[in-house]
C-alpha cells in the first residue's frame, strides 16, 4: 500500500488494547505491559467502537491517541 494509506481493523476493545500495548509500550517487558493493560477498578483504556490510529515513525510503529466513535 502507498505511504499514508488507511487500513481499518475491527475488534473488541480488549484486543485493540493489546495491539496498542504492543506498539505504545514496546519499551516495557511483558510483566509491566500486563500491569498497565488493565487497572483494577478502572474502565478499559480502549472501549468498544473506539478508533485508534497506528502509524510508522522512525523505523517503528507508534500509536495515536484513541478517538471516540
Amino acid at each position: 500500500m502507498p505511504a499514508g494509506s488507511l487500513a481499518y481493523v475491527f475488534g473488541h476493545g480488549q484486543f485493540i488494547q493489546a495491539a496498542r500495548a504492543i506498539v505504545a509500550d514496546a519499551h516495557l517487558d511483558e510483566r509491566a505491559k500486563m500491569r498497565a493493560f488493565w487497572c483494577k477498578g478502572e474502565p478499559p483504556a480502549i472501549s468498544n467502537a473506539q478508533r485508534v490510529g497506528f502509524y510508522w515513525q522512525g523505523g517503528r510503529w507508534a500509536c495515536a491517541p484513541a478517538l471516540a466513535a
